[in-house]
């Protein structure tokens, strides 16, 4: 920003040779996040968000201790509703744990 002079907010410093910490100026250029996102789709640098699963879900409201615990009752015949309100969670949280929509890698 320094070289050029760009000093809009919108603007972010793109780098036309793939190297993040490239800080030569002739390999930055001003553009928008989209054209930064394509440069790294095509360096081959761009990255997907890891996948959260379990109780690293930011939704996550159980542990995995809580759904194996749940499992265990399920496996007793418990009804979905019971254990959804000891945990106050949906019945149909507790019914997708049942038919392994969700949970499924946690075994009793």
């Amino acid at each position: 920003m320094l070289f050029n002079g760009y000093v809009n907010s919108s603007i972010v410093i793109c780098h036309s040779c793939g190297n993040r910490k490239c800080c030569n100026p002739a390999h930055l250029y001003a553009g928008t996040a989209k054209n930064n996102s394509a440069d790294a789709i095509r360096h081959g640098t761009h990255q997907k968000p890891p996948v959260l699963k379990g109780s690293m879900a930011y939704a996550s409201k159980l542990s995995e201790k809580q759904v194996i615990a749940i499992k265990r009752r399920l496996s007793n015949n418990e009804s979905c509703l019971e254990i959804a309100q000891d945990y106050d969670v949906t019945k149909d949280c507790i019914w997708k744990i049942q038919k392994g929509k969700n949970w499924a890698w946690l075994t009793i």
